[in-house]
């Protein structure tokens, strides 16, 4: 779905520990939330990354946080906790789905409980029971993404609303969501489209190579490279390169790009036209004199016209001593 038009989309909005983002959405014993974030060295040692509970210890019930500890994470589910022996600073991708949490490799399964927190999820941040913890984390989030029983409810994107404001836009609801804490958000670079995936070829001439590649969200069009030089722009995700000669091998590569800019090339693929021997040979195409001067020992221009033309050799086998031209069996 990509943002309307006037919002610009970055890498990454960063809290200062603080700001937050309220999902509007109380989690339960069904709730998902899967989200890459950035924690700072500057985070102070207990943080909550997000979450909701109904009151301001785990006691309370209805927990679904995770918290950055001293060194490592915590997962608060319904009412117990778990520790993870994860380093607690630098990138990571968390997935907490209903009663199991993984980050990075790491996971743990809770016991499954039946629960509800009363209390809006809060991102870079926990709500206790309606008063967000002050212990908030000093982070970059790359995108965060919520589930309710299994439907994805917020899909949420970096970026600056046409006012400026820095925060998170929803694609789902088509809602963007501000700094609901104080101060402003930071943020990270202008984000581009990252690079096409799955380029392949998809058939081949004589003269011609298809190729085509997996489309990329939020991408306007696609630039296609042959042998590092531009032969197209277009929108379509398929394309059939001609001109081309027999046997020859060519390395292809694609781009995204949208309003932002241009993403990043995709892996080089070489890719080859069919196999055939051939010779290029010119063919006169038209030859025609002037007209005939009216005076003697005037020069008359003869113009012939030229163009190259490619043969292609039929194989030639001996069969009984002799030379047979045709296919060979």
């Amino acid at each position: 779905m990509g943002l309307p038009s006037g919002y610009t989309q970055y890498e990454y909005i960063e809290s200062s520990g603080t700001q937050h983002i309220d999902t509007g959405f109380q989690p339960n014993q069904d709730s998902r939330v899967t989200l890459k974030v950035n924690i700072l060295s500057s985070s102070s040692a207990t943080c909550a990354i997000f979450g909701a509970r109904n009151g301001s210890s785990t006691s309370g019930g209805g927990s679904f946080v995770l918290w950055r500890i001293s060194g490592s994470f915590r997962a608060d589910y319904a009412s117990t906790s778990y520790s993870f022996s994860v380093p607690s600073t630098g990138e990571h991708e968390a997935d907490y789905n209903q009663n199991t949490v993984q980050i990075d490799s790491y996971t743990h399964a809770f016991t499954a409980r039946t629960f509800q927190a009363n209390p809006n999820l809060l991102l870079f941040a926990v709500n206790n029971n309606g008063e967000p913890d002050t212990r908030r984390v000093h982070a970059q989030l790359e995108y965060a993404k919520i589930y309710d029983n299994g439907t994805l409810i917020r899909d949420y994107i970096p970026c600056s609303d046409p006012s400026g404001e820095v925060g998170l836009y929803d694609q789902v609801n088509g809602v963007f969501y501000g700094n609901a804490g104080t101060g402003t958000f930071g943020h990270g670079p202008i984000a581009t489209p990252p690079a096409p995936q799955n380029l392949r070829q998809t058939g081949k001439t004589l003269e011609t190579i298809s190729l085509a590649w997996d489309a990329v969200e939020a991408a306007d069009g696609y630039k296609l490279y042959r042998d590092g030089a531009l032969i197209a722009t277009q929108a379509a995700t398929s394309y059939t390169d001609t001109g081309l000669l027999p046997s020859e091998s060519h390395s292809y590569q694609v781009l995204a790009y949208n309003d932002q800019g241009d993403g990043i090339l995709s892996e080089a693929v070489s890719m080859s036209t069919e196999q055939a021997y051939y010779v290029v040979t010119p063919v006169f195409t038209s030859a025609a004199f002037s007209p005939n001067p009216a005076t003697i020992n005037t020069p008359v221009l003869l113009s012939i016209a030229v163009e190259d033309q490619m043969i292609i050799l039929q194989p030639e086998v001996f069969q009984s001593n002799e030379i047979y031209s045709g296919e060979a069996s």
